[in-house]
């Protein structure tokens, strides 16, 4: 697909439109959630609301939205994100409005802990996940990790006072395994790797980034993802960061932060970092080959502590009620 000078000269004036530009359908493009649930249901909320507006408006106004992923780590509370996503895959049927749930690099190595059958390979997967704030995953799932002083072969988690042997990340393996309701397997299960549809055919859509020299029809999963060699990573974050976008298409991804949205004649960039001090979650609303408006939460939660290592609560006896039965 090759769109041309015409796209580019469309796209040039994708910078502050308002929210009256009339249109007869959007998508809502949502940037990297990380496991703030409390700035993704306020954003779920909103985005109706102004699906709504636009229809009192128009009323043949149509709308879809796509998640861009890493709906995990990081964040307190990646349990609850993937219930409130998994709900609104039911939605679909009852509101009409389409939802694209695209996987982000920390939720396929989710779904790759969950399924791996190798140790070799699991112990890897385990402690690429943990070091990169799958600690904070594991607690929303009620999984908390102890510190092996005592074992042989042990591996220091990045940021942590927390040192693992093989024996300890097949044991985290398990237990999440156990931990993690089906519905959150079936739902990790059914991510896509990219997202491009004839409705909107200036668009492409995807988590980390694409090679920018090759079609937007022949890039590599790992690299729209951004995970794999250091190679396939680095490709993804110099799209991200040194290009204006790929050549034929309008790439729409999350992965690599940016301080607002960012908007290249061929690129728009939606991770506005939500887990750091001042993040927020982002939301692109585009047709027409732009963006006609945005929409932005700031989470109320604080931001994420690398050297945080999550602990279980302990009630207090006293807060338990009394068992005040006759005896």
């Amino acid at each position: 697909m090759s769109l041309g000078q015409g796209l580019r000269k469309l796209f040039a004036g994708i910078a502050g439109n308002s929210r009256q530009t009339v249109v007869d359908r959007a998508i809502y493009a949502v940037g990297d959630i990380h496991g703030y649930d409390d700035a993704l249901e306020p954003m779920l909320l909103a985005i109706k609301k102004d699906i709504k507006d636009r229809q009192r408006i128009n009323p043949n106004y149509k709308a879809e939205i796509v998640f861009t992923g890493d709906y995990v780590c990081r964040g307190p509370n990646s349990k609850r994100v993937i219930d409130l996503l998994s709900k609104e895959t039911a939605l679909q049927g009852e509101d009409g409005i389409k939802r694209t749930f695209l996987a982000g690099n920390h939720d396929y190595l989710l779904l790759q802990l969950l399924e791996s059958k190798m140790p070799s390979i699991t112990t890897e997967i385990a402690r690429d996940m943990l070091d990169y704030g799958g600690l904070q995953t594991a607690a929303s799932y009620g999984v908390y990790l102890k510190n092996n002083t005592e074992a042989h072969n042990t591996k220091k988690i990045k940021g942590v006072n927390l040192c693992l042997n093989q024996s300890d990340l097949l044991d985290f393996q398990e237990r999440m395994q156990g931990a993690v309701p089906e519905h959150h397997v079936s739902f990790l299960k059914n991510m896509k790797t990219s997202y491009h549809t004839e409705e909107f055919p200036e668009f492409f859509f995807c988590h980390a980034g694409v090679d920018w020299t090759k079609p937007y029809t022949e890039q590599k999963t790992n690299i729209l993802i951004g995970m794999g060699s250091s190679i396939e990573q680095k490709t993804s974050r110099e799209f991200a960061r040194c290009t204006d976008g790929a050549k034929d298409i309008i790439v729409v991804h999350g992965h690599t932060i940016k301080d607002k949205i960012e908007c290249k004649s061929g690129r728009i960039s939606i991770d506005t970092g939500v887990f750091e001090k001042g993040g927020r979650l982002s939301c692109s609303i585009l047709a027409n080959g732009q963006m006609i408006d945005s929409i932005q939460i700031k989470p109320k939660a604080s931001a994420y502590n690398p050297k945080y290592l999550p602990e279980p609560k302990i009630t207090s006896i006293m807060s338990q009620p009394l068992d005040v039965r006759p005896q």
